[in-house]
Order: C-alpha cells, then structure tokens, then sequence
C-alpha cells in the first residue's frame, strides 16, 4: 500500500527462501475470561486470564480463585506494588519491559525510582517463574544502577532490604561497584563521594564512607602502576564495557 514501510525478504543462505516466523496462536487470549489483579496499594489490573498461564505461579492462583463466588475472578499480589505490577502485567501482554514514567523533579530521583523498581520487578519474577521478565530486570539494573553513583546506589539497595543469598546475583554487580574504586580514575570522585553521604545513617554507609576515606588518604595511582591496580582486581569483572557486556550476559545469570 503507498506510504507503507516494507522490509524485503531474508534469505537464509541455504535455500534462498525467506525465514518465516509462525505468528499463529492456539489460542486467543482476547477471547478468554478477565481477571483482576489487585496490588498492596489496593489498585486493580484487569488483564485476561490466558495471558496468566506464562508464569505457571499466577495461573495456580488463578485456578484457585475460580471457586469463589466472584462475577469476575481476582489475584491478590500482596507483595506487589502499583509500579512493580504494571511492568509485570505490561510484560504478559507485550514481552517486553516498560515502567511507569517518575513523578519526581529531578534526574538523579527518577533513576532511582527506575532502579528500586527494577530490582522489585527482578525479585517478583523469580517469585511468580518468568525467566523472560527476570532477565529484562536484569538488563535494567545494570543500566540504571551504572546512572547512580555509588552511595546512592548503596543506599538504594539497602532500602529495598534484598537478601542476598537469594539474590546473589545483586550482591555480585554490587561488589563489582565496588572494585570499581580500584580505577584511578575514580580518585578524584572520593571527595565529591563523602559529600554526598554526610552523616552515614546505616552500617552501609558508614562502611562504603570509611572505604572511601581510605581510598581518599591514598596516593593517587601513577600511570605506570595503573596496571599493577587493575592487575589485583578479579577477572570476572575485566572486560571491555563490563558493566554491560559481562554483568548482563554472564555474572547476573543467577
């Protein structure tokens, strides 16, 4: 049709033919019965009910909640919030991560929300059996975590009180935040550091500012013994771009 974008045929350079994808569906999830999903804060989702048999979790409550007498069947995810929900109802729908846009000011209040959400978002999929969401999480941490700097990423992490023997692939991208002080280039961001965690109010804080202060009373690496630095840092989190490439592709496949 005119105005229309059309992409031309992938051959598979073996028989000359283009790839197709099967986009047939067994069954259509538009035809099936609505459910409600209520969260903590008591909002509801109305989403239907074929779209639930992803996480074989949610469809379990699902079937249970058939035997109650409702008009419309309901899913109570108590430890689920308004903002966690919508990427996990958002995902069943789409297969895809999006999160609800920040209400605050400012840049560096609206990465965190992103951040805190994301690691909710993580959390709740391993919960409810989505590897697919869990690994979209994943993906999200790693590029919102690297926006914060490191105590508010301490302080980020500390307030969404994750256990990390459940979790330790969160513990594994925080000790790597951490290495990251092995870098001279870091030196001079010491000071600026310290400033903005003041008064530690936590045991984290205040163990991420005594660091700091150590680092700080350091000489500052010379050229010639960067290498020697980088050298005493654990392979796993040397790479090109690693904060990315290897974070998200290996060390947080946990």
């Amino acid at each position: 049709m005119p105005g229309e974008a059309t992409c031309p045929p992938q051959e598979d350079g073996i028989h000359g033919t283009a790839t197709e994808k099967d986009n047939t569906a067994e069954l259509s999830p538009y035809a099936s019965r609505i459910c409600a999903v209520h969260c903590q804060s008591h909002e509801v989702f109305y989403v239907s009910s074929a779209l639930l048999r992803q996480s074989p979790v949610l469809a379990s409550h699902y079937n249970r909640s058939l035997c109650s007498s409702l008009s419309i069947p309901e899913l109570r995810l108590n430890d689920v919030t308004f903002s966690t929900g919508h990427v996990i109802i958002h995902f069943l729908i789409t297969g895809t991560y999006q999160c609800l846009k920040p209400y605050q000011d400012s840049d560096a209040e609206r990465n965190v929300f992103e951040f805190t959400t994301a690691l909710d978002v993580y959390v709740a999929a391993h919960s409810y059996d989505l590897p697919g969401l869990r690994k979209l999480a994943r993906q999200e941490i790693v590029k919102l975590g690297n926006r914060l700097d490191l105590p508010t990423f301490v302080d980020a992490v500390d307030n969404a009180k994750l256990a990390f023997d459940n979790f330790p692939a969160i513990g594994v991208y925080a000790e790597w935040r951490f290495v990251s002080l092995a870098d001279p280039a870091e030196h001079l961001a010491f000071k600026k550091m310290l400033n903005c965690i003041g008064a530690p109010k936590t045991l984290s804080m205040t163990l991420l500012r005594a660091i700091l202060l150590l680092k700080a009373s350091e000489t500052p690496y010379k050229s010639e013994s960067s290498e020697e630095g980088i050298s005493k840092v654990p392979l796993r989190y040397i790479g090109s771009n690693s904060s990315e490439s290897q974070l998200t592709n290996g060390l947080l496949d946990v």
